[in-house]
């Protein structure tokens, strides 16, 4: 009964983003020893496959967010450095067309 008890607690009550791959798995074990010991747990393999596929979904956007971050780092790099280029251009002219 701590089984059963132990399992919906992960599943109900951890907050997704500190459930581990390793949680799941356990708890997916778990699920499987309790159904060969005769419990109906149907509701419970649906909680555990809600739960799988909102992790790897929200895995997923964070990965999708990290690469637009790491894109528009880029991108500020590359303008950061026209920019630099374009100062340099700046001094080079002469002081006479600045007076304009």
């Amino acid at each position: 009964m701590n089984l059963l008890c132990h399992t919906i607690g992960v599943l109900y009550h951890t907050p997704l983003c500190y459930l581990t791959e390793a949680e799941l798995s356990k708890a997916s074990k778990d699920l499987y020893d309790l159904t060969q010991a005769g419990f109906k747990l149907d509701w419970l393999h649906s909680k555990l496959d809600n739960v799988s596929s909102e992790k790897k979904a929200s895995e997923e956007r964070i990965k999708e967010l990290k690469l637009e971050v790491n894109q528009l780092v880029m991108t500020m790099s590359d303008l950061k450095d026209e920019r630099k280029k374009e100062k340099t251009k700046l001094k080079k002219q002469p002081s006479w067309i600045h007076l304009a």
